[in-house]
């Protein structure tokens, strides 16, 4: 049973009057999409700045890092350099001194 529409108190809405119903919830449509979109938007800008963020800090541990090495390696290189250099010397003293 539906009620008729000229007994229904204005501003309500009835089930019997979808039309007037879909222009009533229209706008408030379209705000929820829009915020929907917000979000979603929102969301993926946060991603990304997080993950551009964890890829400079990796950068920056990488950088750290190959700076570490970079100076053992030199340490190791010069300390072989200085061995065989000082086994030149003490080759050259023995036969000087023999």
């Amino acid at each position: 049973m539906h009620a008729d529409p000229r007994t229904l108190t204005p501003g309500l809405l009835h089930l019997s009057a979808p039309r007037q119903a879909r222009g009533h919830f229209q706008p408030l449509g379209v705000l929820v999409e829009h915020s929907i979109f917000r979000a979603c938007a929102e969301s993926l800008a946060s991603e990304n700045a997080s993950r551009l963020a964890a890829m400079q800090r990796a950068e920056q541990n990488i950088d750290e890092l190959l700076g570490h090495l970079r100076g053992t390696f030199q340490r190791v290189r010069q300390s072989s350099i200085d061995e065989e250099l000082f086994d030149v010397i003490s080759g050259f003293e023995a036969l000087s001194d023999g």
